[in-house]
């Protein structure tokens, strides 16, 4: 498997666990000129924006770590862009920034809130 179907692989894994869990999977792959969300939910009113992060061993560290700060802002942008495009109030709607991080073949971590 390469990377692109790892990811892929990964970003199926964590929609499958978020609707599990409750979550209502609004969209994935919102994509634009800047850059792509992987998955965006809701949890009740809370519009949820998670970038997903898939390995395949913890010998670099954890995933979420290569969520770094340029990342971060990144993310911000295209949620700010998901909101205009879909009618939601970006400083009004309750927003949230997940990570999920996933190990095949069934280990996640869902981190709440990370930034």
């Amino acid at each position: 498997m390469n990377n692109k179907q790892l990811g892929r692989y990964g970003e199926f894994l964590a929609a499958l666990f978020l609707n599990c869990k409750g979550y209502a999977v609004k969209n994935r792959n919102f994509s634009t000129s800047f850059g792509e969300l992987d998955i965006v939910a809701k949890q009740g009113k809370t519009l949820v924006f998670v970038e997903v992060k898939t390995r395949t061993s913890r010998r670099y560290g954890r995933a979420a770590d290569a969520v770094n700060s340029q990342k971060r802002e990144r993310i911000h942008r295209l949620a700010a862009a998901y909101c205009h495009a879909y009618g939601y109030d970006f400083y009004g709607t309750p927003l949230r920034f997940d990570v999920v991080e996933v190990y095949p073949p069934l280990r996640i971590r869902h981190i709440k809130g990370c930034f």
